[in-house]
């Protein structure tokens, strides 16, 4: 275990990224920045997260805000039911906790929006807590390295991190969890990725993967995007950001396929992101 910390942290010192929500401590940056990049390419993220936290600075500003501007500035990134979780986080914690997020677990469970994967991330990140942290690029990694397996049961791979992190190497570097996270996390974006570069591998030697030469590791699969229902979806709301309102009358003028507007229509309301009015003509804007 002492080779693989060793190896992970001598990697890091020279490859680590320099990325902006890790020159912070402040809860709401780093909580900002986990939120976007759900899903979402870190290229795509920082030119976001820089005007988010300009135009949203606190808790209390994002809260205030309209729902229609947060729709409005979450486009580009995809998947903006996000943002609306976002809000209705930050309404929770001025409401409960006047602005100050929690940094205990339990704490944060019980908030809307935040998982356990997003609670783990909050306390070692933003709190520096000695906690096991795991995302996709973690996973692969240990996967690979100590069992050769396309997939395992996550309790296991929670034993062993806890071991990495309670292990006497950790203990040199304090905070640990918060910096070897991210070191794996960088390891997994740019060496261990789906399609592993093993020729710069400075694990190479002690992997299971690299000796059996397997490397599969199955993820869900998600849904062709040109065309997909999320297409049209994200489609309508670009329209909104710029038009605010559009009639269903024009909608229904656009063929798209083997949907129909009603359709997407209604699944943007279930989840908060459009308001339909019926008068003077059926149309739809975003929510206020």
């Amino acid at each position: 275990m002492s080779l693989f910390i060793a190896s992970i942290w001598q990697w890091f010192e020279n490859n680590n990224r320099d990325l902006p929500w890790r020159r912070t401590r402040d809860p709401y940056a780093i909580c900002v920045s986990e939120f976007m990049l759900q899903q979402t390419q870190v290229d795509r993220v920082i030119p976001k997260y820089f005007r988010w936290l300009e135009l949203f600075p606190t808790w209390k500003s994002l809260a205030e805000t309209s729902t229609a501007q947060v729709i409005s500035e979450w486009s580009g990134l995809g998947y903006n039911s996000r943002a609306l979780r976002l809000q209705k986080l930050a309404r929770a914690v001025v409401d409960k906790y006047q602005g100050i997020l929690p940094s205990g677990e339990e704490d944060l469970l019980d908030l809307p929006g935040i998982g356990p994967y997003t609670a783990r991330a909050l306390q070692a990140f933003a709190f520096e807590k000695e906690v096991t942290v795991i995302d996709t690029n973690i996973e692969r990694i240990m996967l690979r390295y100590f069992w050769a397996k396309a997939e395992h049961e996550r309790t296991e791979l929670e034993k062993r991190l806890l071991k990495v992190i309670t292990d006497k190497a950790a203990k040199q570097h304090i905070p640990f969890a918060r910096y070897f996270f991210q070191a794996l996390m960088d390891f997994g974006a740019l060496v261990c990725k789906a399609k592993p570069q093993c020729s710069i591998c400075p694990l190479k030697m002690t992997c299971k993967a690299f000796a059996v030469q397997k490397f599969v590791v199955h993820r869900p699969k998600q849904s062709h995007f040109p065309h997909s229902k999320r297409y049209y979806r994200g489609q309508l709301l670009r329209e909104l950001k710029n038009k605010h309102r559009i009639t269903i009358h024009s909608l229904r003028q656009v063929d798209i396929q083997k949907y129909s507007w009603s359709e997407i229509i209604q699944s943007l309301q279930k989840d908060g992101l459009v308001a339909v009015h019926e008068k003077p003509e059926e149309y739809v804007t975003l929510p206020q």
